[in-house]
């Protein structure tokens, strides 16, 4: 999230998996090998995009048909390597230090929870900072992002999934959807990537 002092007051939040990085090929790849080494018989699925309104944990066990077991151990093992070396989308470094420049105060909130991981702000605090992303504060375990943002005061909430960016957009909060999805929801603002997002948020002047 960033509370922008230097553009009107605004505030804006950001997310880490699939909003500050793109993972989402690399995990479907791997759950895909993973899935082999647990019955030999399965065939690979093709490419499917999360469609965000559904909990991720569930997409993937309906999809690769693993029971809770199995699910805990990808979740816990081939997701986590995969998240430590995800590498920043092009352009995020730079964006958010301008925007850290120009006054926002940035803030990065993920559902992350110690359910799947024992370490979820450690992990992310060490993601982030070696990685250059500047940032004021982390949260993780935002499973009601509403309510996060309520609190927070945020007034753009940048986000990839688009559950969340409609539930956002509904509580009267300017969202923006990281996607390349023409299809338009609410009120929500699909940009493809962050040089987009830095004008679009520079205009809300």
């Amino acid at each position: 999230l960033v509370r922008s002092r230097g553009l009107g007051d605004v505030y804006k939040r950001q997310d880490i998996d699939n909003t500050l990085t793109d993972i989402e090929k690399d995990l479907f790849d791997i759950a895909n090998k993973y899935t082999k080494k647990i019955n030999p018989n399965f065939k690979d699925k093709s490419p499917v995009k999360f469609d965000g309104f559904t909990n991720m944990a569930a997409f993937y066990t309906d999809l690769f048909g693993w029971n809770n077991e199995q699910l805990e151990s990808f979740f816990r093992n081939e997701r986590i390597e995969i998240v430590d070396k995800a590498l920043p989308r092009p352009g995020v470094v730079d964006v958010l230090k301008k925007l850290k420049d120009n006054g926002n105060n940035i803030y990065i909130v993920t559902a992350r929870t110690d359910k799947h991981d024992d370490m979820p702000y450690e992990r992310a605090k060490t993601w982030l900072d070696k990685n250059g992303i500047v940032y004021d504060r982390l949260i993780v375990g935002a499973t009601n992002k509403v309510k996060v943002c309520k609190e927070l005061g945020i007034d753009v909430f940048i986000d990839d999934q688009l559950n969340n960016c409609m539930k956002i957009s509904q509580s009267g909060i300017t969202t923006i959807r990281l996607t390349n999805s023409k299809e338009e929801y609410d009120h929500v603002v699909n940009m493809s990537n962050f040089n987009q997002i830095f004008e679009y948020i520079c205009s809300l002047k």
